[in-house]
């Protein structure tokens, strides 16, 4: 579902990289193809990110200071390919304002991949894993990450009922204030 209007945006906007697991150039999904295609015939660069990678920028915004970004990437595990929604791409952005965990569509399985390692979670904002879904966002997880606000990018009136009742509860019960993009569209922080 990630993927699915992808190769439209790549022909849409400026892309200067797509970023992806390695075991995912192998996917046979023909949506999936043709994003690969897409980016090869617009010779755009196409990175394999994996746990360790770890990406700095200056950035200047308008009116302001220059400010100083880091994007860590911490999962998957590099050269290991397993079911695709737990090996999905995680990112910890850290920057003057603060940080943010963004899970794609992490289940509970890789999940329990990264809290195995020593990587710190810690996060002010987390965009929770499979759009909210009860295969995502662990006691164990938030718990390590204690983020101040999440953040769920679902569909108004979406088949799959996401978030999860199991997990707008579990947020209550961390005291974790949930922000729906199905409820309130775009997100800024």
């Amino acid at each position: 579902d990630h993927f699915g209007g992808a190769s439209r945006l790549l022909k849409m906007f400026p892309v200067r990289e797509v970023w992806t697991h390695e075991c995912a150039r192998i996917e046979a999904k023909p949506e999936w193809q043709d994003v690969l295609a897409t980016a090869s015939e617009k010779r755009i660069a196409i990175r394999d990110l994996h746990r360790g990678l770890v990406y700095k920028e200056n950035f200047t915004f308008p009116g302001e200071e220059s400010a100083f970004w880091e994007i860590r990437v911490l999962h998957p595990d590099p050269f290991v390919c397993g079911e695709t929604n737990s090996e999905s791409i995680t990112l910890r952005i850290q920057g003057p304002g603060g940080s943010a965990l963004f899970t794609g569509d992490l289940t509970v399985e890789g999940e329990k991949e990264i809290l195995a390692t020593d990587i710190p979670l810690q996060s002010d904002i987390i965009k929770l894993g499979h759009h909210g879904s009860k295969t995502s966002s662990s006691e164990a997880f938030l718990e390590k990450v204690h983020p101040k606000i999440a953040l769920v990018s679902a569909g108004k009136n979406n088949r799959f009922k996401h978030p999860s009742k199991e997990i707008v509860e579990r947020l209550k019960n961390h005291h974790i204030p949930m922000l729906n993009t199905a409820k309130v569209g775009s997100i800024t922080f």
